[in-house]
């Protein structure tokens, strides 16, 4: 018991991470190899088993499932079937943000010609559907659109003057 206490108040008051006969701890010695000699070292090791881009990470676009190519025929054939070299991501653009950011590439004038466009769409729409009303149902939905205007909104009430 004694010993298992002094394993556990040594971690209290001295943090080095050593290894001792009782308390078996990883030793990470220092290397004289650098990581980038390590990875120049697995470079030409690759190049020298035969090297070249494969085995290659391809993913599909829509269910995101991953496969890899181990030659250029497979390569070729996973293409082919639409899979792409980079990973779908992992969030689904909203259609909002779709809108926001083929609007962010238009120039001002061609984005104020895209509103007018917007406009002039739900102008047509509504005369549509104005023109399939009775002229009774016409004037009521008129009357109520004159009155829409005059409402406030919420809040208080103008003062009389």
């Amino acid at each position: 018991m004694a010993k298992f206490l002094a394993g556990s108040t040594r971690q209290l008051t001295d943090l080095r991470v050593m290894p001792s006969m009782h308390d078996p701890r990883p030793a990470f010695f220092p290397s004289s190899v650098l990581p980038e000699m390590e990875a120049q070292a697995a470079a030409e090791e690759h190049a020298a088993r035969g090297g070249g881009r494969y085995p290659a990470l391809r993913w599909h676009p829509v269910d995101g499932t991953e496969v890899v190519a181990h030659d250029a025929a497979a390569l070729a054939d996973y293409e082919s079937r639409g899979y792409v070299a980079y990973p779908p991501n992992a969030a689904p653009v909203s259609a909002l943000q779709q809108m926001q950011d083929a609007l962010a590439e238009l120039t001002p004038e061609e984005r104020q010609m895209v509103v007018e466009a917007q406009r002039q769409s739900r102008l047509d729409a509504i005369q549509k559907k104005l023109s399939a009303l009775s002229s009774d149902d016409l004037d009521r939905a008129l009357e109520g659109a004159a009155e829409a205007v005059v409402k406030r909104g919420p809040g208080r009430p103008r003062k009389a003057h």
